[in-house]
């Protein structure tokens, strides 16, 4: 199975709720088969060598939790960051019948060269859209992160803040939404959630009017090189090829804090 979509869309919990729901009815039922999980991302820093063994050595673990006759599952995340030979390896181990494999990346459209191939192979696709397309939803997604993070029924969002919520990209996608709802759960434990109960940068919407897809294009891409330069504008203005005073024209102009 091949799970696409922006980073924080549900990625990794799609790919084990697939394979838990594979498990249910099947000899053991969902205790049986073994989940072990690569990051792609480990190949660049550990180097391919030991990526490789690594892998292996994975397959034969998830493998072996097949005793009561239901395959455990290889999870590879970020497939998209491995080196060719990694890729080669995987797609041989892609067609081996003991275990389960679901791979997770970018939207399928983005995918090139191996990782493309990759996909490809697999039976199943499921392509996650971002939080900033699923604003209608919004008041069951912040009820079920309530609810797992065990608040009270009495802790409720009101509609405008919802309202408010609604109104932002979103550019760390659920995984950003579950960090507001968090905190205010620590803060409340009943009572109505207003505006001015969310975070600081939550309380109002950001944007005045609509997005182009362009500029929601723009804000993702700047926002997250923020984000992985630890908010240092220069290192994200170096990352994003482009000046120091360019970077600060557009946040201006998008309404990017930081």
């Amino acid at each position: 199975m091949y799970v696409g979509g922006a980073p924080g869309t549900g990625r990794t919990t799609t790919a084990l709720a697939w394979h838990d729901d594979a498990r249910h009815g099947l000899p053991g039922g969902p205790s049986d088969g073994r989940t072990v999980t690569l990051d792609a991302s480990d190949a660049t820093v550990r180097g391919a060598a030991a990526w490789l063994a690594a892998l292996d050595e994975a397959a034969d673990a998830a493998a072996g939790g097949t005793a009561g006759g239901t395959p455990g599952l290889l999870l590879v995340e970020d497939v998209h960051l491995l080196p060719d030979a990694c890729a080669v390896r995987l797609h041989r181990i892609m067609a081996r019948t003991d275990l389960r494999i679901a791979l997770t990346g970018p939207p399928p459209a983005e995918l090139t060269g191996y990782a493309a191939a990759l996909a490809a192979d697999c039976p199943a696709h499921v392509e996650l859209p971002r939080l900033r397309d699923r604003t209608g939803e919004l008041p069951a997604l912040v009820r079920r992160m309530l609810d797992h993070l065990g608040a009270d029924d009495r802790l409720r969002f009101t509609p405008a803040s919802l309202a408010v919520l609604a109104g932002h990209p979103w550019p760390g996608n659920l995984r950003e939404l579950h960090s507001v709802v968090h905190a205010v759960a620590r803060r409340r434990s009943t009572g109505d959630v207003t505006p001015r109960d969310l975070p600081d940068g939550y309380r109002s919407s950001p944007l005045p009017r609509r997005m182009t897809p362009l500029e929601r294009a723009e804000y993702d891409t700047i926002a997250a090189a923020l984000r992985e330069c630890g908010g240092n504008k220069l290192r994200a203005a170096q990352r994003l090829g482009i000046s120091r005073t360019t970077l600060y024209n557009r946040m201006r102009a998008l309404r990017i804090d930081g």
